[in-house]
């Protein structure tokens, strides 16, 4: 387990260029929108929400666009018409980890890193901190690399801060790691003091379910000052916190804030998936702050989708490559 980790510290992200948000609007479009569209409702946190939280950022699809999928990239917009299991609603994003694959859905050709355009944090006005909240499925047919050195995790959320040069920089990840896809946090935030990262990871003992949509919610505070030991990460899962990492020194050099995050982002590793390894996300929010607990049900269970299905338990369709 201490080689897991230590190899799993030392991954680092693929950079991405910031850009606007899904939709038939940019990005300040969708954070002047934010208000109106449909809020998820926290779980408990373990520490006090911060009563003037606001919603800065969302994607649902359901205009059928998306604007941050660059050409290169294996995502699209698809639909239930199209097959795709989607969450709820009409459409999702969707996209495929294996280069060699041809997606049965999309009909697009995989890539290994998701390739969209990454959401600009501080356009958004986040600073110190940030929540975050999504949905996320895997194919119930998608396989793992079981064991280092074949690293089969995936990143969900690649987050850095705004300084520079590189190596003054935070940059954090948010996803699943080796084997049956355990859930994982990893810091790995620059240290002078160590070659070339000081890597602080949890990986928690829940496993992700293949073809079952997860509802995933986190939320990141960079310590005060460099090398002072009070920052915070916080991962829940379906409603479960899985991740309580406390004393977080994500800054050790220069005063930072959060600057942007590529969500999705990659198969991590230096390893493609060994076959189709299709990956699906919706709902996808983002907050400057812990927002409020309320006694309302997770989005999802509040209102089931208009296909009458169970959302959480569908049966995922099929992922044989396309001819």
């Amino acid at each position: 387990m201490r080689m897991l980790m230590r190899l799993l510290c030392l991954v680092v992200g693929v950079t991405v260029a910031a850009g606007p948000a899904c939709g038939s609007s940019r990005q300040g479009a969708e954070a002047a929108r934010a208000e109106e569209a449909p809020t998820q409702t926290p779980s408990e946190w373990p520490i006090p929400s911060d009563p003037h939280a606001k919603r800065v950022y969302y994607e649902n699809y359901e205009d059928g666009k998306c604007d941050r999928i660059r050409p290169s990239s294996s995502a699209a917009v698809v639909s239930r018409e199209q097959g795709a299991d989607v969450f709820r609603g009409k459409f999702c994003l969707r996209g495929n980890y294996d280069p060699k694959t041809t997606d049965p859905i999309t009909r697009k050709k995989g890539t290994k890193g998701a390739r969209m355009k990454a959401i600009s944090l501080d356009a958004l006005g986040v600073k110190d901190r940030f929540y975050v909240s999504y949905w996320w499925r895997l194919d119930a047919e998608n396989k793992f690399v079981s064991d280092p050195p074949g690293f089969g995790g995936q990143k969900h959320a690649y987050i850095t801060s705004s300084a520079a040069p590189w190596m003054n920089k935070v940059n954090c990840v948010v996803g699943q790691a080796w084997g049956r896809a355990h859930w994982w946090i990893v810091n790995n935030s620059p240290d002078p003091k160590k070659i070339p990262y000081h890597g602080e990871a949890r990986v928690s003992p829940e496993q992700a379910r293949l073809g079952v949509w997860h509802h995933v919610e986190f939320y990141l505070r960079l310590n005060s000052a460099p090398r002072e030991r009070d920052g915070l990460a916080f991962l829940k899962i379906d409603g479960k916190l899985t991740i309580d990492m406390r004393k977080v020194p994500f800054i050790h050099t220069v005063p930072q804030t959060w600057q942007r995050m590529a969500l999705p982002s990659m198969f991590g590793g230096g390893n493609n998936p060994k076959e189709s390894f299709g990956w699906q996300l919706d709902e996808l929010e983002i907050w400057d702050g812990l927002p409020p607990a309320e006694e309302a049900k997770p989005a999802g269970e509040a209102a089931p989708d208009p296909a009458g299905s169970e959302g959480l338990k569908r049966t995922p369709p099929s992922t044989t490559p396309a001819k």
